[in-house]
């Protein structure tokens, strides 16, 4: 290699690349491609994982900074959990993912549209069951869980929380325990939807949710 070549691939070297190589090696299970994990200067991944645990990454883990000051997301998986990523997934800084005992997330990300994943400053608490579908994005400030977290006499306190494909939550939505949300769905701006089975291009809205809109027009990630 000639002198101007070497000084091209330093001067064009990611620093950052020995720290996702880090994180990809200390904590993900399985990977297909290495680093698993894309972390950009400005951002911190903080894991906590319990050595039953499972973190499986088949594409990439994107992070992706949306913040002007530094901020960590974090991952949390308790014992015997399982976490898998199948295609590229972005979380922006400020997401909370925390996976208890037991619990399995899966996350299945991007397949046709350019990009699947969690904007800023959400979180996704999973005590069982909690599955988000191909080609979902999902806003600002949103909370997605499969249980109540503390119990009430006579009720079940989990149920499975399922997005389809290529569902959209606007800023602020809550998705609870027992959602089964239909793919290619809307779930406007602050909305909380409630257990329950909504059909595909169902718009919600409302807290609680209703369908206000059935048979919604395809929407895009991308503006045309």
């Amino acid at each position: 290699m000639s002198i101007k070549g070497l000084i091209y691939r330093i001067l064009n070297f990611r620093w950052n690349w020995w720290y996702e190589a880090y994180i990809t090696y200390k904590y993900v299970d399985e990977y297909t491609l290495f680093p698993a994990i894309y972390i950009p200067k400005g951002i911190k991944l903080k894991i906590t994982k319990e050595k039953s645990a499972k973190f499986i990454i088949k594409k990439k883990l994107i992070l992706e900074k949306w913040k002007t000051e530094n901020a960590y997301s974090t991952i949390s998986l308790a014992r015997n959990s399982e976490l898998l990523i199948e295609n590229d997934f972005i979380i922006g800084d400020g997401v909370k993912i925390s996976v208890a005992n037991k619990g399995t997330l899966i996350l299945r990300g991007k397949k046709n549209d350019s990009g699947s994943g969690i904007t800023a400053n959400a979180v996704v608490l999973v005590k069982k069951h909690l599955e988000i579908g191909y080609d979902c994005i999902i806003a600002w400030d949103t909370f997605i869980t499969d249980c109540d977290w503390h119990s009430i006499e006579g009720k079940s306190s989990q149920i499975d929380t399922i997005l389809g494909d290529k569902v959209w939550l606007g800023v602020g939505a809550k998705i609870l325990k027992g959602a089964n949300i239909g793919s290619n769905s809307i779930i406007t701006a602050n909305s909380v939807v409630l257990k329950g089975d909504y059909p595909s291009k169902s718009l919600l809205s409302g807290s609680p949710a209703k369908i206000v809109q059935e048979n919604v027009p395809q929407w895009h990630r991308d503006l045309k």
